[in-house]
């Protein structure tokens, strides 16, 4: 992702966490988190998400999340977030 559409925290010379768009249209931003596993469950990919998705908004953007429903951590900081399920994908690996 571009500097414009990521936002990260660091500590030192490690990246903990980092909130980024993983598409941007016309009128919605898909966002993505991922925290380095030694600092999960602090509240980084939130702190991050939540600066993310502010600057989405003041840019007349909707940010939109999507994750697996196996990935409870995911949907939890998209909670936390605001954001509520509207719809459910089913996906078919081919082969």
């Amino acid at each position: 992702p571009g500097a414009d559409r990521a936002r990260q925290f660091s500590l030192g010379d490690r990246l903990a966490a980092v909130a980024f768009t993983a598409g941007i249209g016309d009128r919605y931003a898909d966002v993505g988190v991922v925290t380095h596993q030694d600092w999960r469950g602090r509240g980084l990919a939130t702190a991050c998400a939540a600066i993310l998705c502010s600057e989405l908004l003041r840019r007349g953007l909707v940010p939109v999340w999507g994750t697996s429903v196996e990935n409870r951590a995911s949907r939890r900081v998209a909670e936390k977030l605001g954001f509520a399920e509207v719809s459910r994908r089913v996906y078919v690996n081919a082969g």
